[in-house]
């Protein structure tokens, strides 16, 4: 039985042209939403496309779903993502990041002081692997 990964447009706010170039193919971006990390996806090509019908999220890159937080949830009292992990909890520490914008690892301070002593980058890949439940 064949297993299809999903794929599909990243859109970037038109504004940040410069941001957009930043990833490069084969590159993984944890996408957070309202504090809670939704996707981890992985960055298909270099090409940059246009979206004509979005106005204010114009720029796109086509990604692939590595792994996705369980369905929203479609309720009257819950928000959706809500079932989706905390940013903090994956990331191990309070993180405040906010502007849509690609962001390199070694670029969050916070993130190096954490896991300097505790085996860096490669620490901090291996919690959020655990963490999405990915299998280390």
């Amino acid at each position: 039985m064949q297993c299809l990964v999903p794929e599909f447009d990243l859109h970037w706010k038109t504004e940040q042209d410069a941001n957009i170039r930043k990833p490069q193919e084969g590159d993984l971006i944890l996408l957070r939403q309202r504090t809670k990390v939704t996707h981890l996806v992985m960055v298909l090509d270099d090409q940059i496309r246009e979206a004509p019908k979005s106005p204010t999220h114009k720029l796109i890159r086509r990604v692939q779903v590595l792994w996705m937080a369980n369905e929203p949830l479609n309720t009257l009292d819950a928000q959706i993502w809500d079932n989706a992990p905390s940013q903090n909890d994956v990331f191990g520490f309070d993180i405040e990041l906010q502007g849509g914008k690609a962001i390199e690892l070694d670029h969050i301070k916070d993130l190096n002081e954490t896991f300097k002593d505790h085996g860096g980058l490669t620490a901090f890949q291996k919690r959020v692997a655990e963490k999405l439940g990915l299998g280390v």
